[in-house]
């Protein structure tokens, strides 16, 4: 019984640590992955999902968001869709499988992002994003959709002598 009890634990703990993919845009690579980092900086939020193969280290979905003019504080959904300046998305997400350049998907239709909890470097932060994409443009990915859980430590990617102030 004890075993039952640790087996129904750690499916727990698979389940909800670290987060999840899914969405239509599974049709176009698989959205395994077996680690997720979290990195932020004054401007910008990136969320990417790694699969790591004995051979190479596959950029599953990168999800980087421009947090200028946002309140980028936990209880808040946050709009992805259009720019955040002209000529300038508010957000992008990528594709890169190992041993390939990054691909890009197209601009979002619609999208979300909330966070439920940290945001800042050495916060642990939850999560989750829905999007879907525009019918043209991008590399791939066309009229698909994806969406993702995160629960990662939120780790500093502020260049050294540059402005930390969203940290």
């Amino acid at each position: 019984m004890k075993r039952l009890g640790l087996c129904a634990a750690l499916a727990l703990c698979a389940a909800s640590c670290g987060g999840g993919l899914s969405g239509s845009v599974g049709q176009f690579f698989a959205l395994d992955y077996s680690r997720l980092e979290i990195l932020r900086d004054a401007d910008a939020f990136q969320v990417t999902y790694y699969q790591d193969t004995p051979t190479e280290i596959d950029v599953v979905v990168r999800l980087t968001v421009v947090t200028t003019g946002y309140d980028f504080t936990p209880g808040h959904t946050f709009d992805l869709a259009g720019e955040y300046a002209p000529g300038h998305p508010r957000a992008v997400v990528t594709h890169a499988a190992g041993g390939e350049p990054a691909r890009t998907l197209p601009a979002l239709l619609h999208g979300t992002l909330t966070l439920d909890s940290g945001g800042k470097p050495g916060e642990r932060t939850q999560g989750s994003f829905n999007l879907s994409f525009e019918n043209e443009g991008g590399d791939f990915g066309n009229g698909s959709t994806v969406s993702g859980d995160f629960d990662a430590v939120v780790v500093n990617a502020t260049l050294p002598g540059s402005n930390p102030s969203g940290s």
